[in-house]
């Protein structure tokens, strides 16, 4: 189960933000999914909320955004957002590999570099007093 292990890492990084910045609860954390990233939505958020038990974030709300797919090409040096349709749209390759994903400006096969991850992006806190 790699939504433990990933809600775990998150929430790690949320505590020790808010450690930082003196906060004595986090009421909301926004974690940015890539598209290309196989996460369970229901899976991840029961995570959280089980990692999160105990700590400042216990009862914070959780926000999944979908991150977009990111592109280098290795002919023109196009580095940008690619529109990615789904698996069942582009062919399948080996993961780290293309996906069949073609650089917008020449249409070379491109170099996957954004989408496959998934990070904290932002959060609500409550100021300590």
């Amino acid at each position: 189960m790699h939504e433990v292990s990933l809600a775990a890492s998150i929430l790690s990084k949320a505590i020790e933000i808010g450690g930082v910045r003196g906060t004595s609860k986090i009421e909301e954390v926004t974690v940015e999914v890539g598209k290309l990233m196989s996460l369970d939505a229901e899976e991840f958020t029961s995570a959280f909320q089980m990692v999160a038990k105990g700590t400042i974030a216990e009862g914070a709300k959780l926000r999944l955004v979908e991150g977009d797919v990111r592109i280098r090409c290795p002919d023109c040096g196009y580095e940008g957002i690619v529109e990615y349709k789904g698996r069942q749209y582009h062919h399948l390759k080996p993961i780290l590999s293309t996906l069949g994903l073609k650089c917008p400006k020449c249409g070379s096969d491109a170099e996957i570099i954004g989408g496959m991850d998934a990070f904290l992006k932002g959060m609500k806190i409550k100021e300590s007093k």
